[in-house]
């Protein structure tokens, strides 16, 4: 699958409309070795951090920002029987259009061409003010 051009709206420095919240849980994500995710409210990619590179087969700084429609699709999150998993059943859509955390297993295929069976915790990103701001996946891989 083609990855998109780079999105000058993911890079903070050039965005200053990105919401001071979702900069700096960007910040803290690049610092942490647990892999990351982050979207904006509407699913798309803001950012995945180091540890998420290993597991999704691909360095941030080959994607780029992406619509939810294109990452949910690239990395091709199936079931353990193989079936496809759609992008409103994934933990990260949950949390952001049910307002709550959700976990799931599933297995992806990395840009890598390895399958990784995974966990995942989707949580949404709610400013102080009570603001919806986007969501963060937490995942690691099962062995």
């Amino acid at each position: 699958m083609t990855i998109p051009e780079r999105n000058s709206e993911a890079e903070p420095r050039l965005n200053p409309q990105m919401a001071i919240e979702l900069i700096l849980g960007r910040q803290l994500i690049s610092y942490l070795g647990v892999p990351m995710f982050l979207v904006d409210p509407r699913g798309d990619l803001l950012y995945y951090n180091e540890a998420a590179e290993a597991v999704l087969g691909i360095r941030f700084e080959e994607t780029g920002r992406m619509l939810r429609e294109e990452w949910s699709h690239v990395f091709s999150p199936t079931d353990a029987q193989g079936n496809p998993i759609e992008s409103s059943e994934l933990p990260l859509m949950i949390a952001l259009e049910k307002g709550r955390p959700a976990w799931s297993e599933m297995y992806i295929h990395g840009l890598d061409d390895s399958t990784r069976h995974i966990e995942v915790i989707g949580i949404p990103v709610i400013g102080l003010a009570g603001k919806h701001l986007g969501g963060l996946a937490i995942f690691w891989e099962v062995e």
